[in-house]
């Protein structure tokens, strides 16, 4: 079988059933094409939904599970654009590969958290250990709350590993509105 390349084609087929919102069974395929063990960040440090989960579920109770109840619906997302890049960068490459004592060290720095914490390098893995897309989406919905719309922009910043499946996202968006609705506005 021939190594897996990623491609605009295999990112929105992906990413098609997050457009769904009634057929919760057919928009749970989106999920098939997330690793279990995902690194998950939603960048950020003064809203309630910033955070590094290790873990599909984990990413999934800390965000999709808070701002869901809130909402009227499921986010509609729909991919706006995708850019992909699925070269292993060659400066992270050769340098991964030196065995100079010059070399900066790859070890993780130690830190005093509990050691069931992920290491650093597994939350920042090397550019040239996967490849990697930026997936701009719109998500919309509806506020239960008020009954406002729910427009959101998200850019996710992912890497997918060689069996197709993404496992590292850094994602980014409209952080306040994120907090309206938590906030019930």
């Amino acid at each position: 079988m021939p190594p897996f390349t990623l491609t605009r084609a295999h990112i929105l087929a992906a990413f098609a059933p997050l457009a769904e919102t009634q057929n919760l069974a057919a928009r749970a395929a989106f999920f098939s094409h997330v690793a279990p063990n995902v690194v998950w960040t939603v960048t950020g440090s003064a809203h309630a939904l910033a955070g590094t989960r290790t873990s599909l579920r984990a990413h999934t109770d800390a965000t999709f599970d808070r701002l869901g109840p809130r909402l009227c619906g499921p986010i509609q997302f729909n991919v706006v654009r995708v850019l992909v890049d699925a070269q292993p960068s060659p400066i992270a490459a050769s340098s991964s590969s030196s065995s100079s004592p010059s070399s900066p060290s790859t070890s993780s720095p130690s830190t005093s958290s509990p050691s069931s914490s992920p290491s650093l390098s597994s939350l920042h893995p090397p550019e040239n250990s996967g490849q990697w897309a930026c997936v701009e989406l719109r998500g919309v919905a509806t506020r239960k709350a008020s009954g406002k719309p729910y427009v959101n922009d998200y850019l996710w910043l992912t890497r997918w590993n060689h069996q197709g499946q993404i496992d590292h996202v850094r994602s980014y968006h409209d952080t306040m509105l994120a907090e309206e609705v938590l906030h019930g506005a």
